[in-house]
């Protein structure tokens, strides 16, 4: 019976192991080299996986966000979005292959507000500048 609860034990710390170690998301940056700075994020990177980069921006109701990006993909997915006070994504785009584009997002709400971007398995770089308008 002691052979037994130790051998449970053993297996059950394992199976605990094996659960966490799936939780955890892994964040890989190879050959990584860039700025992030107000208003500019800008990376060119070999390996890309995770959250790369936020930055925060403090906005007032009524203003808009003028977000422009140059994406470069050679494999796998970058995703850019922006993040409102409550968390949740007011705007968001998956790229699988190289785009640049500019949009505007009118906010109604003030708050703080988050750009973020993050890659899957991608390489490549990444330009994404913002700024606020009244």
């Amino acid at each position: 019976m002691k052979h037994f609860c130790k051998t449970l034990c053993i297996f059950l710390a394992v199976v605990a192991i094996v659960i966490l170690a799936g939780c955890v998301q892994s964040k890989v940056r190879i050959k990584w080299q860039g700025t992030n700075v107000p208003g500019h994020m800008a990376y060119r990177y070999d390996r890309f996986t995770g959250d790369a980069e936020t930055h925060n921006v403090s906005v007032k109701a009524g203003q808009t966000l003028v977000l422009t990006y140059d994406v470069v993909v050679n494999e796998g997915t970058l995703s850019i979005q922006v993040d409102g006070p409550d968390n949740e994504a007011v705007w968001e785009i998956a790229l699988q292959e190289g785009a640049q584009d500019t949009v505007e997002l009118a906010l109604e709400e003030g708050g703080q507000y988050c750009v973020v971007v993050m890659g899957e398995k991608t390489g490549g770089s990444f330009d994404v500048s913002w700024e606020l308008r009244d």
